[in-house]
């Protein structure tokens, strides 16, 4: 017998040449416990335009025992790729939207989790934890494993957020076609476009929810273990927090808010300094992102979704 759902969401991932990875994540969406009262489709957005995920997407969706959805976008880019299932999901009417990306693996309650936390304080967004899993032999300390890793860990479940990424959220459709948001295609290389988003919803007066009970696990590929990589990453968060501030406040309040983020990013690195700490990898962080916010102030190109890495 046919189930009569009150409601629908969409579960995307947006994929580009990870056929080895896009088959873990399939799999643990097989292995998923939906929720009784949520009609649930599956996604992906192949963003290669050779169609190379196909074949991964037909073999892995026959264990699925949910609706499956292939596309295509052949526009380039992180930003086309998530805006392709957004009008995907809209286009169907859909009730809601969940993401998680290619190269990870949700927990077998996640969806659940994210729903439950969705309904009980009747949030626009719900976004979840990520758990990395590093190789068992980097060169990596643990210091400069947590500059990766500790973004939002001592977070509790059921606190309001400003902003949230994309890698494991559930939001409400009809906050989005009430306010015809979308990715901003200014950040289709850079990254901060899910960033850029989830802040514009936010100011809109949506209510983003932190949920810890919906787990995603994420493996850290070989090619991320390495200092240059992480640091790297800390400088793209602070060349994109400067286009971010400056497509929400306009140019000039970026600025000001860029002035007075390196102030106090300076006089924490002249405190450890004082103290002798001797954290290295923090005061690194530190520079790296004070060196992304003016790059990105004074115009410096930075492109950091030209490749993939993983597979």
């Amino acid at each position: 017998m046919e189930i009569d759902y009150a409601q629908s969401c969409v579960i995307a991932v947006c994929t580009y040449k990870r056929p080895h990875s896009l088959s873990k994540a399939i799999e643990a969406v097989s292995n998923l416990i939906f929720p009784n009262d949520l009609k649930i489709q599956f996604l992906v957005v192949d963003n290669d335009p050779s169609s190379s995920s196909k074949i991964v997407f037909d073999e892995g969706v026959r264990s699925l025992k949910i609706e499956a959805k292939y596309i295509e976008e052949y526009k380039r880019g992180i930003v086309h790729a998530r805006n392709a299932a957004l009008t995907y999901a809209l286009n169907i009417n859909a009730d809601f939207l969940a993401f998680f990306d290619d190269d990870d693996h949700p927990d077998s309650n996640w969806i659940q989790s994210l729903w439950k936390c969705q309904k009980k304080h009747k949030a626009t967004v719900s976004a979840g934890k990520m758990v990395y899993k590093w190789p068992v032999h980097t060169n990596l300390d643990e210091d400069t494993k947590r500059i990766y890793d500790s973004i939002l860990g001592d977070v509790k479940s059921g606190k309001i957020r400003s902003k949230c990424g994309a890698g494991n959220v559930i939001m409400d459709l009809q906050f989005v076609r009430l306010h015809n948001l979308s990715f901003n295609e200014r950040l289709n290389f850079t990254g901060g476009e899910d960033s850029h988003f989830f802040r514009q919803l936010s100011i809109l007066g949506g209510k983003i929810i932190w949920c810890n009970e919906a787990v995603i696990f994420s493996n850290v590929d070989k090619k991320r273990c390495s200092a240059e990589f992480i640091f790297r990453r800390r400088y793209r968060v602070g060349y994109n927090s400067f286009i971010i501030d400056s497509l929400i406040y306009g140019r000039w309040k970026a600025v000001l808010k860029t002035a007075f983020f390196c102030l106090d990013r300076w006089v924490s690195i002249c405190f450890e300094v004082i103290k002798k700490k001797n954290n290295k990898a923090r005061l690194r962080r530190f520079n790296s992102e004070i060196r992304g916010r003016i790059h990105a102030m004074l115009g410096v190109k930075f492109k950091n979704y030209l490749e993939t890495d993983g597979n």
